[in-house]
């Protein structure tokens, strides 16, 4: 193999420039056509990067740059064998360059080189020979040395053929610290992903794992910094540059937010530039470490740094993630908290939330996230309109449903990681499946309390905030009342958890005995006004008022919030009475009020049958009026005056 790998090198050293681009050209197509997923990257990453260009940008600069990217490969195996006139005439240096050696020379303190990956970055080896001069410091340049010992040796060796040293990334820290004791210079990639052992900063506005090392040397041994770059002017020819960053390092973080800010002048300056950077490079690996998903890292932290250095009042929002919310409004108002947590997750994140068309209002009105998408309507088109969010590019799509249709929606839409929680069936269109460990009864854990386990294990804070909402909304629901009791009368997806319309017509009516002149409100949607109809016969319209199917979702908010309690089944009318923190009487029977009750800091009392479990499997018909009446009673007495027999 290695044999192959040299006389491919010594081949493509011999060819014409111009046979050169047309390889590069061809192969950097073939890449971009046949390999999807390094071609989601780059264009990922120049969405995240460039969001006011145009797709039709980021795509020409996305091909030019993998045409770049095998120019950079060709060149890395043909450098050792490059004739030096073939080098003298295709590379050369820049006045500055031979200015700063020699000054680094007569400093007597080295210096530190950060160089960006750019596609000639090869042709900083031929400096030494392109400076004509034996009096000049050593040059250590740190890499990232090939498992396979035979190539390793090769590549050294080509890399060191002008008199560089290659100092081993691994092991080679101790000869790097030895060579600034020595004055001379040590040369270091400084634009890729550090990984763990990184420092936390922005890069193009993107939080990114940085390189700590070079303010760590240049704080110890006070020498400058200064960036390199071979600047591409034509195929395999390009003009070395130099630029110096600081004399004085200020501080560890200093030299790393310069060269990236550097750097990041020198991408923008141009189309030209911008294609000569490696883009399909993973550079930010925003995902890697799923730990810290929807969370930034305490440890090696320079956000506040970068702040105050790039003079951010707020972090660009390029961190993207995508809720699919489950399609019942008790399960949408239980995900609010999780929701509200994701929204102050991360200084960077911004959340699209796709969800029922009825929803997004309310959903707007609580500010619970950036975008918000309706669902289309189901039909053979429906999935194929999900293919057009893919250009999107989410770094994070949380899939709450447990459904085919939601995991197939998040593999067409294709974020980097697709999470759901393993609930009876495999997951395979989803990245990341979360399963319960088995002291965790998700029986008897609430649901909401089961999302934020799910997404904890992702980073999302321990601290989940149930505090109900207040708001207000100029919509005038009718002539103004002192006192109303709401009532949710039925359950539109499932009829076993209504209670029997007689048992609400003897409830209402002792109600009305009780407090005269109050006003009960019947709420639901158009699925339940006929059972409101049925309890409303009989009363008069100043008692009762049957509201269900007339108001949106903001408004029955807004009303809600203007009742003194509020008695409900199981259903997403009682879920969003708990949220606006109205004290809720909430009857259960055959469901699990341990799983599906209240969630949010209000006040609610669960009435279910005698005898029944609080994981419910009762019918709901063995729940007494006399039950709801005293429950009702206990928080109505404090409010309503009360007629004494």
């Amino acid at each position: 193999m290695l044999f192959l790998l040299k006389g491919l090198g010594f081949l493509l050293s011999r060819l014409p420039n111009k046979v050169i681009h047309g390889i590069s050209v061809f192969i950097g197509e073939c890449v971009f056509y046949l390999i999807p997923s390094r071609r989601k990257i780059a264009l990922s990453n120049l969405d995240h990067a460039f969001p006011e260009h145009s797709k039709e940008w980021a795509t020409k600069i996305c091909k030019e740059s993998f045409h770049r990217m095998i120019e950079l490969g060709m060149l890395s195996l043909a450098c050792g064998y490059l004739t030096k006139k073939r080098i003298k005439n295709s590379f050369s240096l820049s006045p500055s360059v031979a200015h700063t050696i020699h000054a680094i020379e007569d400093s007597g303190r080295g210096a530190i080189i950060l160089i960006p990956h750019t596609t000639l970055i090869e042709a900083l080896t031929f400096i030494p020979y392109l400076l004509h001069e034996d009096d000049i410091p050593q040059i250590g340049v740190i890499y990232r040395p090939f498992a396979n010992k035979a190539l390793e040796k090769h590549i050294k060796k080509s890399r060191e053929r002008f008199g560089l040293k290659l100092l081993s990334r691994k092991r080679g820290l101790i000869q790097t610290m030895a060579m600034l004791k020595q004055n001379n210079i040590i040369a270091m990639l400084f634009d890729q992903n550090a990984g763990c052992s990184g420092a936390t900063t922005t890069f193009l506005g993107r939080f990114a794992q940085s390189t700590e090392m070079p303010g760590v040397l240049a704080t110890r041994y006070n020498v400058p910094i200064y960036c390199l770059s071979a600047q591409r002017t034509d195929t395999w020819k390009a003009t070395i540059k130099i630029e110096k960053l600081c004399n004085n390092c200020p501080s560890i973080a200093w030299p790393t937010l310069a060269a990236n800010q550097w750097l990041e002048k020198l991408i923008c300056s141009s189309d030209e530039a911008c294609s000569d950077w490696l883009w399909a490079h993973n550079r930010w690996k925003t995902t890697s470490d799923k730990r810290f998903l929807f969370s930034v890292r305490k440890t090696r932290n320079w956000l506040e740094e970068t702040k105050q250095f790039f003079d951010y009042k707020t972090f660009p929002k390029t961190f993207r993630i995508f809720v699919r919310l489950p399609n019942w409004l008790g399960d949408v108002v239980m995900s609010v908290p999780i929701l509200r947590e994701l929204r102050r997750c991360r200084p960077d994140v911004e959340v699209t939330i796709f969800c029922q068309t009825q929803y997004v209002d309310l959903l707007e009105r609580l500010n619970l996230a950036d975008n918000y998408i309706q669902l289309p309507n189901k039909g053979t088109k429906y999935f194929f309109q999900m293919l057009k969010y893919r250009k999107l590019y989410p770094d994070a799509h949380i899939v709450f449903t447990n459904s085919i249709r939601g995991d197939l929606e998040a593999w067409l839409i294709n974020a980097t990681s697709r999470l759901g929680i393993y609930k009876n069936r495999r997951r395979p269109l989803l990245t990341d499946v979360f399963k319960f460990p088995p002291e965790i009864d998700q029986s008897n854990t609430h649901q909401t309390v089961c999302w934020a386990k799910f997404l904890q294990t992702y980073g999302l804070t321990q601290d989940i905030n149930y505090t109900p909402y207040r708001f207000c909304l100029e919509i005038s629901p009718g002539a103004p009342i002192e006192h109303s009791i709401g009532i949710m009368c039925g359950s539109s997806n499932n009829p076993t958890k209504r209670w029997p319309f007689d048992y609400w017509k003897i409830l209402i009516e002792r109600l009305i005995h009780r407090y005269p002149g109050i006003q009960l409100r019947l709420y639901g949607s158009e699925l339940d006004a006929p059972i409101a109809e049925k309890i409303a016969l009989g009363f008069g319209k100043r008692n009762i008022r049957q509201m269900c199917g007339t108001t949106t979702l903001l408004e029955l908010s807004e009303n809600i919030q203007a009742d003194d309690l509020v008695i409900a089944c199981d259903s997403g009318g009682m879920h969003i009475a708990n949220m606006f923190g109205r004290p809720v009487v909430c009857i259960f029977g055959p469901t699990n009020a341990v799983r599906t009750g209240p969630i949010f800091q209000a006040e609610s009392i669960i009435i279910r049958p005698e005898a029944c479990p609080a994981k419910g499997g009762f019918p709901i018909e063995d729940v007494a009026v006399e039950s709801v009446f005293s429950a009702t009673t206990s928080i109505m007495d404090g409010i309503f005056p009360i007629i004494r027999e």
